[in-house]
């Protein structure tokens, strides 16, 4: 009898063993930190554009002038919740992926975040908080704002005139970007159809947009290079024909613009949009398009203050 009893304590406690360590995994999967990998899966994937920024990267390579610059820090929505929330990109933010897909925007910020503040924020504004979700109305006549802790680091907001939106990115598709994650501290990823016409872009990369349009999926990426920064694209086509006419194709305008300055006489300039647009080397391989342009200072200023 006591062996039997003692083989039945072994059980319970191989039972609650397990239970513990089942309910640990449960727990570190809710709180650890998502990758970049698992947000994309969560973001919309047609029709949109995605931008990345590595804050912390940023500030450690001293460009962290760009982003305070920038003409975010002027809008009207990040000035209250800025007031209201105690949050301060400048200081608590380490990371952030939004994604623009029509009037929708969403946002996963990493860093630093006091969850109680932004509720209070939330429901000072006459908004409301269920089941760790807040709703409120945003500083912009129609906008709603809604957002949730993805994890202790990781702050999931949505900007759009439809509330509760940011339902629509708290589960993940399950689907893999074409061409998998773009890697460097600063990217943006458009899938083909976003870049056909698009009115915010300036008038000579609407000639771009439109011939990258044809690809499944384009993502540039600021990165370093033996001569400095350069801007490098990745488009991903349906086919290799594809690949290779995409190619041609801006070469074709590059070429174009290049005869159109020599025409007026005009030197391009670095901290230009010309500077850029004329300096476009391309190639392609398979189903991949890849292009490289090089990146100033003065342009990446420009950029960043709104003044291209």
């Amino acid at each position: 009898m006591k062996l039997r009893g003692n083989s039945w304590l072994l059980v319970l406690l191989a039972a609650g063993g397990a239970a513990i360590i089942y309910g640990v995994l449960v727990w570190s999967r809710l709180v650890s930190d998502p990758t970049l990998a698992d947000i994309l899966q969560r973001l919309p994937d047609r029709d949109a554009a995605t931008v990345h920024v590595n804050v912390a990267a940023l500030r450690g390579a001293g460009l962290g002038a760009l982003l305070e610059n920038s003409p975010v820090t002027e809008e009207p929505e990040y000035r209250r919740f800025v007031t209201e929330s105690g949050f301060d990109w400048k200081t608590d933010l380490e990371a952030v992926t939004a994604c623009k897909q029509g009037p929708h925007w969403y946002f996963f910020a990493r860093g630093r975040f006091e969850m109680d503040k932004l509720r209070q924020y939330a429901l000072s504004r006459g908004g409301e908080c269920r089941n760790g979700i807040c709703d409120a109305p945003g500083a912009t006549v129609g906008k709603r704002v809604s957002f949730f802790p993805l994890s202790g680091r990781v702050l999931v907001l949505a900007s759009s005139p439809a509330p509760w939106a940011v339902y629509n990115v708290k589960k993940k598709s399950g689907q893999a970007w074409t061409g998998g994650t773009p890697e460097g501290p600063i990217w943006i990823s458009l899938n083909g159809g976003v870049l056909a016409g698009e009115p915010s872009l300036p008038a000579g990369g609407r000639l771009f947009g439109k011939v990258l349009s044809e690809t499944e999926r384009t993502n540039f990426t600021a990165a370093i290079s033996p001569s400095g920064m350069e801007l490098r694209m990745r488009a991903f086509c349906r086919d290799t024909a594809c690949a290779e006419n995409v190619k041609a194709q801006l070469e074709g305008v590059t070429r174009e613009f290049k005869a159109y300055f020599d025409r007026l006489g005009q030197q391009a300039r670095s901290d230009d949009l010309s500077g850029l647009l004329l300096a476009g080397q391309f190639a392609s391989k398979g189903t991949e398009v890849t292009g490289r342009w090089p990146l100033s200072l003065g342009f990446l200023q420009k950029l960043a203050g709104g003044g291209l």
